[in-house]
């Protein structure tokens, strides 16, 4: 680090967030915008075309982030049964949205996406 730090912060931490930095600095924050953005396009794509899907952001560009319902299916529900495939998302609980949220990165692949849509599809319909 080669500075001065108050309270305990994990070398781990820290030297993954350098990595974060490096990697971005790299590429470039232009191509790392234009990859999230042609990623989160693609998952809107895909989510809204199910049809007990209701997508609850708009398609216009908002970072990575999705937000939706899935009819007849409460968010935590899903996000359970996502878990169990090993996908992270979040529930916006506040206000009683019961919303589910993904968020594509930069290193996130077309196929991942795909995958985590038909996984979506898959308990739409059970």
């Amino acid at each position: 680090w080669g500075r001065e730090r108050v309270g305990p912060v994990p070398d781990a931490c820290g030297a993954a967030l350098l990595a974060a930095v490096r990697f971005q600095r790299a590429i470039g924050f232009a191509r790392v915008h234009a990859r999230i953005r042609e990623l989160r396009l693609h998952m809107f794509d895909r989510l809204s075309a199910l049809p007990r899907v209701q997508m609850m952001s708009p398609r216009a560009e908002a970072a990575g982030m999705v937000s939706f319902t899935v009819e007849g299916l409460p968010a935590l529900e899903l996000q359970k049964r996502l878990g169990e495939r090993n996908v992270r998302t979040r529930v916006i609980g506040e206000y009683n949205y019961n919303w589910m949220r993904l968020s594509a990165s930069v290193y996130n692949t077309r196929e991942q996406i795909d995958t985590v849509v038909s996984l979506i599809a898959g308990a739409a319909n059970k």
